[in-house]
């Protein structure tokens, strides 16, 4: 069992951006879902976890509330957390997601371009950066609070 799920976590992860260091983002500048719809960019030397997500994804409906125990467990200064929307034809497809698990989290719209950037070609994908920028954690599918925060301990 546990050489089948090592085997699926590696194809699933296999055409993500590299863990190595070569890859630095920079920073993100997407529209915000609510509020004044201004660009959001991050550029303060913190870390970053990237989840990215579809409204109509089942998986991602049952792990983006792990994301509000994290947030809480970490200050501001400590973690930055983005959820970014992608894969919807209208937004409110996104909104109605958001309203179901009342996000307190800033959520951006991703579009296509955003998912090619990211290679994203499922859904949740997570991506977990330093201070710096670079990518130091990856993965795609169901992750639990708990296996958050073990992928936190590598910034």
């Amino acid at each position: 069992m546990i050489a089948i799920f090592v085997a699926i976590s590696w194809w699933q992860q296999k055409d993500l951006l590299a863990t190595d260091g070569s890859v630095t983002i920079d920073p993100l500048q997407l529209p915000l879902i609510r509020g004044t719809y201004e660009q959001l960019a991050w550029s303060e030397a913190k870390p970053t976890l990237l989840y990215f997500f579809a409204p109509w994804c089942g998986v991602c409906h049952l792990s983006i509330d792990n994301l509000h125990d994290l947030k809480e467990q970490y200050k501001d200064d400590d973690l930055r957390i983005a959820i970014v929307a992608l894969s919807y034809s209208h937004i409110d497809e996104v909104e109605a997601f958001l309203a179901r698990h009342e996000m307190e989290i800033p959520v951006l719209l991703g579009s296509e371009q955003t998912a090619q950037d990211f290679k994203i070609n499922g859904f949740p994908t997570y991506y977990i950066l330093n201070k710096d920028g670079q990518i130091v954690s990856r993965d795609m599918g169901y992750s639990s609070e708990l296996g958050l925060r073990a992928r936190l301990l590598k910034i």
